[in-house]
């Protein structure tokens, strides 16, 4: 599949024009997705409209940054006049009035509505196990979940039915399936990117953000989603970035092959021009107490009056009982818990550049995987190392790092201070450029068959 920068370079060149492109896409979406599950819906119709309006764009040499290029939205974003189900059975018949903020600000900027993208119900767990819509499959290896929330986003995108997707995360919604996947997802800093026309999980942790095949795909898809122009920014010509290595938490209760994968990330980072330092971040520890507590009585707040429990999945009621159990005192609690924890990571930053971990100490779970060998659950090993940087608000990305011995995909998280996204990309983009051509490669091949 071609990148972003490949395909505007195609339409310029005459090579191949936005129908031609979404005809393709669409045909490999026939062809494979109803195995796969990853859209709810596919925006045919809108999708061959604006195809049209961009030829008639670079016809007139009015063409935008994003003119022609393909993308998906969870399917919790609003999207005007196509179906918005939020991945449930209540909203199966939804179709908004306007646009979400990022879809405007992306549709501005030329880019094509190619559909929706199937997801857990109303964002609720990480594995995008829909029993309305479908379980989602990683198109590494159908026997494996995508990830999730925003399993369906990652899903396309992996199996070339795309060239990028909006999403939510809220404890890892986008990090957690993009690792799963072999893609890159970005969770921008807290507040950076509006929130309006977005179905709410819970209005303290919620981030909405891009997902794509690369690093640079995704940092695109970043700048032009942001509503502005911005370089992407370097450190200061002549000096070190500082990598940080947690000497703990991060390497706890890990899965051997993350653990050989992760090593061999930093074996490749001493061998450019970055200074790996030692750094203690002890304090996140208790970081997935203190993002659920904040959570559930956001989350239930959000569907008191929506419906009875009887119309949602079967998965969602304990959701809605743990919530019962939290008083206005830990609400309070776990707010002050947070910004201690905000300010401590804050801290860090002034020490060092970017933070790097895994993304998951585990590796893609199985598709039906209620709990891993440890005995722990799914849902809490999936969320263990993302939701700390939901509660921080730090702009925190995945991007693909190796392969397991049955070759499903791993990836590394990195991490860094709030609004330094442009840091962060470089940083990811600079190690993308040396050590990611075989994952590519090996992508392309075993999700294409």
């Amino acid at each position: 599949m071609l990148s972003i920068a490949e395909l505007k370079e195609g339409y310029a060149a005459k090579q191949f024009t936005p129908a031609e492109i979404i005809e393709e896409c669409l045909q490999k979406i026939h062809q494979k997705d109803e195995s796969l599950c990853s859209l709810i819906t596919a925006a045919e119709e809108e999708a061959r409209r604006q195809a049209e309006s961009a030829k008639e764009q670079f016809h007139t040499g009015r063409d935008r940054p994003l003119e022609g290029v393909p993308i998906t939205y969870k399917d919790i974003i609003d999207t005007k006049g196509i179906r918005t189900t939020n991945g449930a059975w209540i909203d199966r018949h939804y179709v908004p009035e306007e646009d979400a903020a990022v879809v405007r600000d992306l549709c501005r900027n030329g880019a094509i509505t190619l559909g929706k993208a199937n997801l857990h119900e109303y964002a609720f767990g990480v594995t995008s196990r829909n029993p309305f819509y479908g379980y989602v499959k990683n198109p590494w290896n159908p026997a494996y979940m995508a990830g999730g929330s925003s399993g369906g986003s990652a899903a396309a995108i992996a199996a070339g039915f795309c060239y990028g997707s909006i999403a939510t995360d809220t404890a890892g919604s986008i990090r957690m399936p993009a690792s799963c996947s072999g893609i890159t997802g970005l969770k921008p800093t807290y507040g950076s990117i509006s929130t309006e026309g977005v179905f709410p999980l819970s209005w303290s942790l919620d981030h909405v953000g891009p997902m794509g095949a690369t690093v640079k795909d995704t940092a695109f898809l970043y700048e032009h989603m942001r509503g502005k122009e911005k370089t992407l920014a370097a450190v200061p010509a002549g000096r070190k970035i500082k990598i940080g290595v947690p000497r703990s938490f991060f390497n706890e209760k890990i899965d051997e092959e993350v653990s050989l994968i992760y090593k061999r990330v930093l074996r490749n980072l001493e061998t450019e021009n970055v200074e790996l330092v030692e750094v203690d971040v002890n304090f996140l520890k208790e970081a997935t107490v203190v993002s659920r507590i904040l959570a559930a009585p956001e989350v239930t707040y959000i569907h008191e009056h929506r419906a009875d429990l009887k119309d949602y999945g079967e998965d969602i009621a304990p959701v809605f009982e743990k919530s019962r159990n939290v008083s206005s005192l830990d609400y309070v609690t776990a707010l002050q818990d947070r910004n201690i924890m905000k300010e401590k990571l804050s801290r860090l930053f002034t020490k060092v550049d970017v933070l790097i971990t895994p993304t998951l100490p585990v590796t893609p779970p199985l598709l039906h995987d209620q709990t891993l060998g440890s005995g722990e659950s799914v849902d809490d090993a999936m969320i263990r190392y993302t939701c700390p940087f939901n509660l921080t608000g730090h702009p925190a990305l995945t991007m693909p790092a190796g392969l397991t011995k049955n070759n499903m995909p791993i990836g590394i998280q990195m991490v860094a201070g709030w609004l330094r996204e442009d840091l962060l990309l470089d940083t990811a983009m600079h190690y993308e450029a040396r050590h990611l051509d075989f994952f590519y490669q090996e992508r392309s091949r075993l999700c294409s068959r």
